[in-house]
């Protein structure tokens, strides 16, 4: 259409709702794109085995998401899908090295009954289903400093 303007000499009529509009879908775009890289992610490492879960990769992956949310520019950081994005990353972030610490050698049976006891909930971590969502679902942080003690006491 701007070549037909041009035969004429008209001058392209601009109009700033549509620029706004499409800046918005391109943020849009790019913040779903983020969250969808995460849920990704999370879906792919909740069903694994609280054992066999690969927290070195994991710490990576979630570092880059991290990353990838903090580039954002101020108007992106604004939105609700940003900040929830963020505080989830966040979270798992800071759940990692008390997961880790779960999974030390010296950890034994009377330990995690101090933690089943600990955290008010009956859980098998030997059985299949101890995965991360399950692990997750403990809200772990809040009983950090219980956690810090018992794995130190099982070291």
């Amino acid at each position: 259409m701007q070549f037909g303007l041009e035969i004429f000499q008209m001058e392209a009529t601009k109009y700033i709702e549509l620029a706004s509009v499409e800046k918005d879908n391109a943020s849009l775009l790019h913040i779903w794109t983020i969250k969808q890289e995460w849920d990704e992610h999370w879906n792919r490492w909740k069903h694994i085995n609280f054992t066999d879960l690969d927290f070195k990769e994991m710490e990576e992956a979630s570092s880059e998401t991290l990353f990838k949310v903090n580039q954002l520019n101020k108007e992106e950081k604004k939105w609700n899908v940003s900040e929830t994005i963020h505080d989830r990353i966040y979270t798992f972030l800071n759940t990692l090295p008390l997961i880790t610490s779960l999974r030390d050698e010296s950890m034994r049976d009377r330990h995690w009954k101090e933690l089943r006891i600990e955290v008010k909930e009956d859980f098998d971590e030997n059985s299949p289903d101890f995965n991360l969502e399950k692990v997750y679902s403990l809200n772990l942080l809040q009983h950090q400093e219980k956690i810090e003690e018992i794995t130190s006491h099982a070291r």
